[in-house]
């Protein structure tokens, strides 16, 4: 009978389409092109977390919306009350596509505040490709590698003298500027730097200007267009400076990979 009913199983078209199999040796590394910015967006979400005391009602934060561009390190970070499709659809509308335009593809996971009607009807309004990471194998989307960052950033604030668990909320906007403000491995230059052409000031940077100012007389401030020119040189730099450092580490991790990998061609038709 257990012969039999394996190859009931295994002959059975609706069992193979539903039931996911952990992933195989076969087939090498091939990864996603992240050629220049916002060519792809990573998009997943963080929680359910710790409510906050003394709030109430669906005002209260209990998850991260996390949006990350692979190629140049970016991250926005929003706290949401749900993981409603409505809400999905209002971060992403408001933080990416009102505030830096359209990528030309979103990558998220499987679940259904991604996977509904009224995301793809927004994505094609705006001409985005959709598309979603393979089932059983969350490594695909760039977003997981952040999610640790920030929960391990997360877990060490919560946890200090004076703070509280429950103001989680609170230090998410912190987490997203200190991470945007890291130096990408391999380069010299931060998330910040790569999209803007400009490192963000901190309280020590202007102090340091002041005193600069006080022992240099004042020089004419630049024309807009000087301006201009300077921010597309330094952007373009950045952006060729990110290509090698990101190419050279993919061909590391391809042939570590690869090395436990097997080379296996399927045909037309075989399952």
């Amino acid at each position: 009978m257990e012969v039999d009913v394996r190859k009931y199983v295994a002959e059975c078209v609706p069992c193979q389409l539903a039931k996911g199999n952990q992933p195989s040796r076969q087939g090498y590394l091939a990864g996603n092109n992240y050629h220049s910015i916002l060519s792809m967006v990573c998009m997943d979400l963080m929680g359910p977390l710790i409510s906050a005391k003394g709030l109430r009602g669906a005002s209260n934060p209990v998850h991260i919306f996390v949006i990350v561009d692979p190629f140049s390190h970016r991250v926005w970070l929003e706290t949401i009350p749900d993981k409603r499709a409505e809400t999905v659809y209002n971060v992403f509308l408001r933080r990416i596509l009102l505030e830096w335009g359209p990528p030309r593809a979103v990558l998220t996971d499987n679940g259904t505040e991604f996977d509904n009607v009224l995301l793809k009807e927004l994505c094609r309004l705006w001409r985005v490709k959709l598309r979603y990471t393979p089932p059983l194998h969350p490594q695909s989307n760039y977003t997981e590698r952040v999610n640790r960052y920030i929960g391990e950033t997360l877990r060490n604030l919560v946890n200090a003298p004076g703070a509280r668990r429950c103001d989680w909320h609170e230090y998410v906007k912190y987490i997203e500027f200190v991470y945007n403000r890291k130096y990408i491995p391999g380069t010299n230059l931060s998330p910040f730097m790569v999209t803007t052409g400009r490192q963000p000031l901190t309280p020590v940077d202007n102090a340091f200007i002041d005193s600069e100012e006080l022992a240099v007389p004042a020089v004419p401030y630049a024309s807009l267009e000087y301006h201009t020119k300077v921010i597309v040189k330094k952007l373009k730099a950045a952006e060729e400076a990110v290509n090698a450092a990101r190419n050279k580490s993919l061909s590391k991790i391809r042939e570590r990979f690869n090395q436990s990998q097997i080379e296996e061609k399927f045909l037309p038709g075989e399952m």
